[in-house]
């Protein structure tokens, strides 16, 4: 009989790889490779995420969620006055150390568009 999946695992297992992952490109990214860093078996890494794509995917879709809702409104709608205040909402946070971290590993998602040729994430 299989163990029941702990539903609050899989958020802080991705919340240990992108901490372990900050100083580090995703072109390094193996499941072996995280494995050993974060001191767990690979096979909960391929439980959890199936895949290298698809972890890369939620690694991206995580750096995303956190950049906040200003990156998601169309802001071809917006005065002057409130694109600054959007653009200026996202360009603080950015200056920080861990921010920019973040933003390297999904600028480096981006262009890499996973492993299949530069199709994912297009």
């Amino acid at each position: 009989m299989a163990r029941p999946q702990n539903p609050q695992r899989k958020p802080q297992l991705l919340a240990d790889i992108l901490d372990y992952l900050r100083d580090k490109s995703l072109a390094e990214v193996s499941f072996r490779s995280l494995a050993e860093g974060l001191g767990i078996s690979s096979y909960m890494l391929v439980y959890h995420f199936g895949t290298r794509d698809q972890l890369i995917a939620e690694i991206t879709e995580r750096i995303q969620a956190s950049r906040g809702p200003e990156l998601a409104a169309d802001p071809a709608g917006l005065g002057p006055a409130e694109f600054r205040q959007r653009l200026l909402g996202f360009w603080h946070p950015s200056l920080q150390e861990d921010t920019r971290q973040l933003q390297r590993l999904s600028f480096e998602a981006a262009v890499r568009g996973g492993d299949d040729g530069g199709r994912a994430g297009a």
